[in-house]
């Protein structure tokens, strides 16, 4: 994703948040901070601005790595122009007291210098930037405990769903995970030899009609597969093939299920007669 791609996602973000809260969306912008401000204003990652509206993020927060904090530095000034939309707008807020004091801290907040640890603990405890770090933090430790819940979630379906192993004479072998993790996908694991540590993965199309039990790869296939990550085009395909054990038991299951109930149907019938 590049760099306007990902401005362009917080500024969805932005308005939805701004839609909720009942206030204008704020501009999201990258701003370079070491050139635009002085002092120790050139080491900030975000700025609001209230004159223009607009939530100024630091190049950095987007690099490789950085979403948790990027997100956090977006609802941390998102914060602030909701504070900004309520000081300037009295009775938007509910609660008057937060407001008086959110007014106090602005009036008396101060960007600390590099390396005054007194200066640096009363711009944290000020009320105006507390409210909004601890606002950020909040939501920002909220979506990464989310993305940790559906990775696990993902590897348990990964652990619990049917798979098959397929081992070819050229040493490689390729296990498949069927119809993980959507319906609709496999994903085949590949390995060469017994003691392969690092097993390519890749995620392959179902067609509508087919199972992954009637996928049709080669020896060839898996073996540039394994070194390339590609195959030749139209090499890989899916036949309907001998049904497997699995499937045999699923559509004896469904026959014996329709039997139940024509014979349930037939004894009401019966009944009524």
């Amino acid at each position: 994703m590049s760099q306007t791609d990902k401005v362009l996602a917080f500024q969805k973000c932005e308005n939805r948040i701004s839609k909720l809260e009942g206030r204008p969306p704020a501009t999201v912008e990258i701003v370079d901070f070491r050139k635009s401000y002085k002092g120790s204003e050139r080491e900030a990652l975000g700025v609001y601005r209230e004159k223009e509206n607009v939530i100024g993020l630091s190049p950095e927060l987007f690099e490789k790595g950085q979403f948790y904090e990027s997100f956090e530095k977006l609802i941390h000034e998102s914060r602030h122009a909701y504070q900004s939309f309520a000081l300037n707008n009295p009775g938007f807020h509910e609660n008057k007291e937060e407001v008086r004091v959110w007014k106090e801290g602005r009036e008396t907040l101060v960007f600390p210098s590099p390396g005054k640890n007194d200066e640096q603990q009363a711009y944290n405890n000020n009320p105006y930037e507390k409210f909004a770090r601890e606002y950020g933090q909040f939501f920002s430790g909220i979506l990464k405990n989310e993305h940790q819940l559906q990775r696990a979630r993902e590897r348990l379906e990964r652990e619990l769903s049917p798979r098959e192993k397929r081992v070819f004479s050229n040493a490689y072998s390729v296990e498949i995970f069927h119809n993980y993790p959507r319906n609709g996908l496999c994903e085949l694991n590949i390995s060469k030899g017994r003691t392969d540590k690092n097993p390519r993965t890749f995620s392959i199309q179902v067609p509508q009609g087919f199972h992954s039990q009637d996928l049709h790869i080669t020896a060839q296939d898996v073996r540039q597969l394994y070194r390339k990550g590609q195959t030749r085009s139209g090499t890989i395909g899916f036949k309907k093939g001998k049904k497997n054990a699995l499937q045999q038991q699923a559509e004896k299951l469904k026959r014996q299920s329709k039997q139940m109930i024509q014979t349930t149907h037939s004894h009401k019938h019966r009944r009524r007669n």
